[in-house]
Formats: C-alpha cells, structure tokens, sequence
C-alpha cells in the first residue's frame, strides 16, 4: 500500500518525504506525455462529428437554375458575344440592358501567383465608419470585364441597373443568396481549441523540439502564429474552401462559382491571366470531391469565365488593393458534391459584432517568415482566434468602405480566402455560413522590403469588402451561368 505524499495535522498539510515526491511527479510526466499523445486525434473525432455528409454521398443542394424564366434579358445572346471568335470589331447592343466591348487578347500562364506589391496607404482609415444597410443603398449601372480561358478574349459588359436589381431581388426572395447548408453550433467547429497546441505540432513532425522553437517569430499578427491544420477538410462548410494550384484560395458560392482575390487570376493591369486547377477540400494528397481545371487549351465545354473590375485591370490605377477581388465560373459543378457558402454585404458595425472566420492554403517553402511553423503543403490553416477588425478604408460613392485591416494570421496562399461569419437564415430556419469579404494581402510580411510584423501590429492582414454593388454583380453572375 502506498502513502500519500502529504499529511493532514490539524493546521495544513505538510510533506512527508522527497521520494513520496518524487514519485508524484514521475506520475504527472507520464499522464502528461499521455494527454499530449492522445490530443491531436481526440480532436479530430472532436471535429469529425461535423463531417456533413461522408464523402462518398454527394450533397443535395437547392437548384441552381436561373430564377427569373423566360430569359427576359437576353443573358443566352450575351454568351455568345463573348463566347465569340473572332470577336466583334464594334460595340454589341444586346438590348437596353446590356452592351459588349470588345478589349483584347489575354495570355494564360501556369505560374505561381505573388502577392502584389501595394505600400499600406497614408490614409489610416476609420475603425467605426458610418455605413447605411446594404438593402438601402441604391443599385448602379455596372461595368464589369470578363475574361474567356478558350479564346483568351477581355471583353467589358455594361450592366442596367433595373436588370441588376430585379436579378438580384428574385434570388434573394428563393433563397438563392444563402448557403445551401446549415450548421447548429458553428462555435463548436470554427472555435475548437488544442491545448499544448505547439508542443503537440512539434511532436508531429519528428519529436519535441526546444521550446523556443515552438512560437513563430515573424508571422502575421503581433509577430505571433496561432494557425492550426483544420480537418477533416469534408467538414461543412470548410468543404467549399477550395485551394488553387496557383498559390491562393478561393470559396465557393454557387455550384461552379467562385469569389476570390483579383491578383490570383490577373496580373493586375497586364493581360497576363493564370490557369490553375481548383481543388474544394482538399487535404494534402486527398481531393474528396475532385478538382476542375482551367487549362490553357481547354477541351471543348470546358470554358471557364474570369470577372474582375474596370479599375483592377487598368495599369494606371492607384491603389490597386481597394479592387483585388474577382469571381470565377470554373468548367466542373463540384458545388453540387460540396455545397456552397452565402454571400453578404454588412455593414461595418454589424462585422465588428459578430464572429469572423479565415481558413486557407498557405504556400509553404522559400525564405518568407510567415509561413506557418512546419508548414504543410496543401493543408487547410485556420487561426485559433477570431479575426478582429481594424480600420476600415476607401468608401465608394456609396460611402461604403472597401477594405479593411483583420487580425488574423495569414501568409502567401491565402489570398483569396474568405472572411467569413454566420447568421440566422430564416428560410432555411438554421445558421449559415456567408462570406463578407476575401483576404488580399498583409502589410507586414516580411518578404521583400517589407517589414516584418511586431508586437504592435495589431491588424496587418488587408481583406477586400463584398459591397452592396458586389452582391448585385454575384446574383447577376449566377443567372448568366447557372
């Protein structure tokens, strides 16, 4: 029989003997080196209760087809126009609400995509602006250019605002705005915790190292990594967070549509566009709901569409960041396998009070400091906490700011991953996941003549706002290739 270590003598406790001790805490290492053995995947049965549906069990989603019947805006003669080639040598007039120009031949490359080189402007922004709900703002006329991956054709479209907002309206009444998926505690996905999480990293990959191996020094935020490996990646909706074989992500919002970063489809104000191949969840070597490519020289049928803005693709546009986000039809229906996320505009007071979310693919390898610590490749990263927000940047004639400063931990890969929350959908009665923004830069990365950030760099990441206009844009995409 052993005696315990301490005795009760009426006035405390006092210790009775240094290998009673001894043996005490021989105890606690060895539960300890359990607990750290067995955390990793206890959290990932943890996690895997989330796993909606199993991968071999494709998804059943709200249709996709275009809500208004009939064709009333003449959307199929527009898809000819740019689906022309030669193109048209004069302006097309498809009706009163839409015109085609032609603007030039593009070339598609299939290398690595770098974050552009954007200084952090002089203005410091306003971290509580004044910004009127999205359903108030009044619809514009819209320019819009659209890149064709079969003929390497730009065309620019110009929009009516009646078509935008009565698009626009119909999808927001069938409920085509939303995600298809709901989820009845996101905090217990998005906000799983791993105690002893770098110990348990370090482990991993070889056994324990020092401890001053285990914190990032130059990362992102406050010079501090807290990123983690998010699994399984079939998990909803992390299933819609699509890695790009070009070093970035994108996120789906329709079953073929995806909104991600400018610069990870065009050279901004060049005619260089990149092709790459688009892999929702995937995990490493995994790819649970296969991939589709953009190829330089597709197959017929297999045409993927590039939008971006006016101002993105001039060369001679100042400040760049404020229109690095675009959107992509790619050839492949995987959101019919995967689902997809809703996409909002909010007002900067609501962003701040609710939750928001980044995961993404960073690119590990070369010399930057802000890869994750033992990165690994193709993996989905995801900070520990929540993204808080920072000063916002560059209201639009709407007085909507277009960007604004986040505090989550990002690096080279994640341009084009969403900011995403969730929020009540009364159609669907549960919580759904909705993007309201998409990560574009950081402004303390530490490669090239950038700084690397510090203990006071509270909100370096930059993301790029889905504003009122955008969602009439999005809704008005979706009806074009449904």
């Amino acid at each position: 029989m052993r005696f315990p270590c301490f005795a009760d003598v009426g006035v405390g406790f006092v210790k009775l003997t240094a290998s009673c001790l001894r043996r005490r805490l021989w105890r606690l290492v060895v539960v300890g080196a359990f607990l750290i053995g067995s955390l990793t995947p206890a959290t990932n049965v943890r996690a895997a209760e989330f796993q909606q549906p199993p991968v071999d069990e494709p998804t059943t989603v709200r249709t996709a087809d275009p809500c208004i019947s009939g064709d009333p805006y003449d959307l199929d003669a527009l898809r000819r126009a740019i689906s022309a080639d030669p193109p048209p040598t004069a302006p097309v007039t498809i009706n009163r609400y839409l015109t085609v120009r032609y603007v030039a031949t593009g070339e598609l490359s299939d290398e690595p995509v770098g974050e552009p080189a954007d200084p952090a402007p002089d203005d410091p922004g306003v971290t509580d602006p004044e910004e009127r709900p999205a359903d108030t703002v009044p619809v514009q006329d819209t320019l819009l250019h659209v890149f064709n991956t079969a003929t390497r054709h730009e065309f620019a479209i110009n929009m009516n605002r009646n078509m935008l907002a009565e698009i626009h309206q119909c999808r927001i009444q069938a409920g085509l705005t939303s995600a298809t998926e709901g989820l009845d505690d996101p905090s217990a996905l998005e906000e799983l915790r791993m105690l002893f999480l770098p110990v348990v990293q370090r482990m991993g990959n070889g056994g324990l190292h020092a401890d001053s191996d285990l914190v990032q020094s130059a990362a992102r935020s406050n010079g501090i990594d807290t990123r983690i490996i998010r699994t399984p990646t079939t998990s909803w909706p992390w299933r819609t967070i699509s890695h790009f074989s070009n070093n970035c992500t994108g996120t789906l919002i329709g079953p073929r549509h995806l909104i991600t970063a400018a610069h990870c489809i065009n050279q901004q104000g060049t005619n260089t566009w990149f092709s790459f191949t688009v892999s929702p969840g995937r995990d490493g070597s995994t790819f649970p709901y296969g991939s589709s490519t953009i190829s330089p020289n597709p197959a017929p049928g297999q045409t993927a569409w590039y939008f971006t803005h006016p101002q993105w693709r001039n060369p001679n546009t100042t400040n760049p960041r404020q229109w690095d986000w675009g959107l992509i039809v790619i050839p492949d229906r995987l959101g019919d396998q995967t689902g997809w996320m809703g996409y909002v505009a909010l007002t900067a007071t609501t962003l701040k009070a609710n939750n928001q979310y980044n995961r993404g693919y960073p690119a590990c390898g070369g010399t930057r400091p802000d890869v994750p610590v033992n990165c690994q490749p193709q993996r989905l990263y995801g900070d520990t906490a929540t993204c808080g927000l920072g000063s916002f940047r560059f209201p639009g004639p709407d007085n909507w700011n277009r960007i604004f400063n986040h505090s989550c931990d990002t690096s080279g890969g994640h341009s084009g991953s969403p900011i995403y929350q969730y929020f009540f959908d009364s159609k669907l009665g549960k919580t759904v996941p909705v993007v309201d923004a998409v990560h574009v830069a950081s402004e303390c990365d530490g490669g090239g003549n950038s700084p690397v950030c510090g203990p006071l760099d509270f909100y370096p990441s930059v993301a790029r706002r889905t504003t009122p206009g955008d969602l009439t844009v999005i809704s008005w995409l979706r009806e074009v290739f449904p």
